[in-house]
């Protein structure tokens, strides 16, 4: 697969999720009630995780596209302020997610190795996509991985998306 076609599918997955993310707001902002233990514990209820993950969902796959047509066409200055702005946003928001999201991801240690390599901290298969402080030297740094990331965190992202489903029903 190659990195157009991987942005090609991705236009058309960040439309199909556009399409959901305003049943799954709608669904997110009705009812939305905690119960006690929740409230007790400050633990957002599925519904709220369920918002977060879209609102997460549509930056990480903005970023994704923004990514793969840098490595296309060549990263421009319009790409790099708005990969400055995705990075913010990721690097705000992935953490406090990370544990639920990282259940679900398949494990590379290139991922780590990469991290330590260019930044001295190891990395998961997510923050390996926003850890380059611009996004010339996220193109420049690819290290031959970066389908297998995006794939992988992808397939995350929908595993916990399915998982979140599945507690909404049973609940």
């Amino acid at each position: 697969m190659t990195l157009g076609n991987i942005a090609t599918t991705t236009g058309h997955r960040l439309r199909a999720l556009v399409n959901n993310v305003g049943r799954i707001s709608f669904v997110a902002h009705q009812g939305n009630r905690k119960s006690t233990q929740q409230s007790f514990l400050n633990e957002p209820t599925i519904r709220e995780k369920q918002a977060e993950l879209a609102d997460f969902y549509l930056n990480y796959e903005e970023l994704v596209e923004l990514i793969c047509d840098a490595a296309n066409y060549g990263p421009n200055e319009k790409m790099d302020l708005r990969f400055d702005e995705l990075r913010d946003y990721m690097q705000k928001n992935y953490h406090p997610m990370r544990n639920s999201v990282a259940a679900y991801l398949e494990l590379d240690p290139q991922d780590n190795v990469n991290g330590l390599d260019l930044y001295g901290k190891p990395s998961d298969a997510f923050e390996a996509l926003f850890s380059a402080p611009t996004l010339r030297e996220q193109i420049r740094t690819d290290d031959g991985h970066l389908i297998s990331r995006i794939m992988r965190t992808r397939k995350a992202l929908n595993r916990y998306a399915d998982y979140l489903r599945t507690q909404v029903k049973a609940s």
